[in-house]
């Protein structure tokens, strides 16, 4: 049987209902998980057992024992995106692989407000395929191991093969290497989880960057502080998001993993096939073998402090939050409002902001906080909510405000932010409908246009790198660390907030784009509204009721 979250397959005495030995699917050899043994296969004489692994896009062979009370890993077969599914061909000699997620994740430049669903959603262009692989022999078998390893990141086999690397991270002559490090100049990390954007989206109109500035909708004009901070602290045009959407987002962001759990039912949740909204939830089945960034800092005794990440101030009828039951209680300010666009990131910002001043007189801030500011999710065109312009400007002016604080405090010599969307769903991309926004504010920060590799796990791995954490799972272990971001020579300059440049008070009227249909929306909880409808409703709320969406992008065609 797949022992799922434990990279293991476990046998069992059928004559005693006992388990009697666990094997290890051994892409990682023990050291780190994250492969999501699923679907097993057996051979017609029983003595090869085929696996796929969904989260390592691979299938293992496991060779069994003459007994079958015990295996050996035999190697492995590189497969598409998550396989989930498999079974040999009529012949025999052919493994037939159904990847759920396909060969890749495409661009999505525009939306047609004229279809009645959006083909360019990221859950819509990413589709499946099947794979069929003549079975390999075993000296094929033991290099597709290395090959596996190989696809999965720059840095997995020298994670698997030097514990020193894993800890400290891979060697590198850049400046960074000396930046992230435990014991650096670096003391203190503020982690900013936002909602939902792509880079084009929001940073399409710098021109230094590989942007779009037709399908900007939340620009300059919307967003300053964002773009300031971007021109001031590096441009990152090449950041993508690990998940699709926030259930499995969340899970991305603090877990540099979601498991099986999460991957098979967020597609039931987006389609409205399954009510029970329980990804951002430490007791449900989404919690990962490793945990989460809290939990690995906690067990590594790094002080920390949560602002509403996986915290749902007014649960809804298809969420409970259990963070009260877990070691989020005691490291959570439970006066700062978790997900809800109801309630202002400006109230977010001033209770972080009450905190931020104690340990500013107290000379005591935690080593690392994380700060849910989810507004830029809007609340689309419903009337009498805010405008998503105003939404997005009110997100923009919240951070800047995170960010001038600690510049003008004593903590900012010693500190990096680092803020990225959970996911970039809601809006269009020329590159990927996976590429997102990524900003950094610190005075190691080496600025200019960072067109470095860079993934939600691999943001991470920076950080764990600068708190001295090890890696959760074979994601954040293979990741690119952002060395080439940081620079030895500090700049201590204080960063100033930008005033908002549009109306922050603005409000949809009845006659708002769709405005009935927004107000139907459900936004109690992130991601439940149909993202055809929420993608059109966005662009024409920003761009006019008659504005024509870009067309489709040459891969969409």
């Amino acid at each position: 049987m797949s022992e799922t979250d434990d990279d293991a397959i476990g046998i069992v005495d059928l004559k005693s209902a006992k388990r009697i030995a666990d094997v290890n699917v051994g892409l990682y050899d023990g050291k780190l998980y994250g492969a999501s043994p699923t679907a097993l296969v057996l051979s017609p004489d029983g003595k090869r057992l085929y696996v796929a692994c969904s989260a390592a896009n691979a299938v293992v062979a496991l060779d069994l024992a003459a007994d079958g009370a015990s295996a050996r890993v035999a190697g492995a077969i590189p497969t598409g995106w998550y396989p989930t599914a498999a079974a040999l061909d009529p012949t025999g000699r052919a493994l037939l692989v159904s990847n759920a997620k396909g060969e890749g994740s495409p661009p999505n430049p525009g939306f047609d407000p004229y279809a009645n669903s959006d083909p360019r959603y990221v859950s819509t262009i990413t589709v499946g395929s099947v794979r069929r692989i003549p079975l390999p022999d075993d000296a094929t078998l033991a290099r597709g191991m290395h090959d596996v390893r190989a696809h999965g990141g720059p840095f997995l086999g020298k994670s698997i093969a030097d514990e020193r690397a894993r800890i400290d991270g891979p060697p590198s002559d850049e400046p960074g290497r000396q930046i992230l490090t435990k014991g650096g100049p670096i003391k203190h990390v503020i982690y900013i989880i936002k909602e939902n954007r792509t880079y084009d989206q929001v940073l399409g109109d710098e021109k230094a960057g590989d942007g779009d500035p037709s399908i900007t909708m939340f620009g300059a004009q919307v967003s300053p502080n964002e773009h300031a901070l971007a021109e001031r602290f590096g441009l990152f045009d090449n950041v993508f998001a690990d998940a699709f959407v926030s259930p499995d987002g969340h899970n991305w962001s603090t877990a540099a993993f979601a498991n099986d759990y999460v991957e098979r039912l967020v597609p039931a949740n987006t389609g409205h096939r399954r009510s029970p909204y329980d990804f951002e939830d430490p007791v449900s089945a989404a919690h990962p073998h490793s945990g989460y960034i809290w939990d690995n800092a906690l067990q590594h005794h790094v002080s920390i402090r949560n602002y509403g990440e996986f915290v749902y101030e007014s649960p809804s009828a298809t969420f409970t939050s259990h963070w009260r039951e877990t070691s989020l209680l005691g490291i959570t300010d439970d006066k700062y409002p978790g997900y809800d666009t109801n309630v202002s990131d400006f109230v977010r910002e001033t209770e972080w902001a009450r905190e931020f001043a104690q340990y500013v007189k107290n000379d005591n801030l935690p080593t690392f906080e994380i700060i849910r500011l989810p507004n830029d999710h809007t609340a689309y065109t419903s009337k009498g909510k805010l405008t998503p312009a105003a939404m997005v400007a009110q997100n923009d002016l919240a951070f800047g405000r995170i960010v001038d604080a600690v510049s003008h405090s004593q903590f900012w010599k010693s500190t990096a932010i680092l803020a990225i969307e959970d996911d970039a769903q809601n809006g269009p991309d020329h590159v990927s409908a996976q590429r997102t926004t990524f900003y950094l504010a610190s005075p190691y920060a080496s600025g200019g246009l960072q067109h470095g590799h860079y993934s939600s796990a691999g943001v991470l791995r920076t950080i764990e790198l600068i708190l001295g954490l090890p890696p959760m799972t074979a994601y954040d272990a293979s990741a690119r660390p952002m060395y080439a971001a940081f620079g030895a020579k500090p700049d201590v300059r204080p960063f100033a907030v930008l005033p908002a440049r549009v109306d922050l008070e603005a409000r949809n009227g009845a006659t708002s784009y769709r405005a009935r249909d927004s107000a139907k929306l459900d936004l109690r909880d992130a991601d439940e509204v149909p993202a055809a409808l929420g993608n059109d409703i966005l662009w024409h709320a920003v761009k006019g009721a008659t504005a024509t969406p870009p067309p489709y992008g040459a891969f969409a065609r």
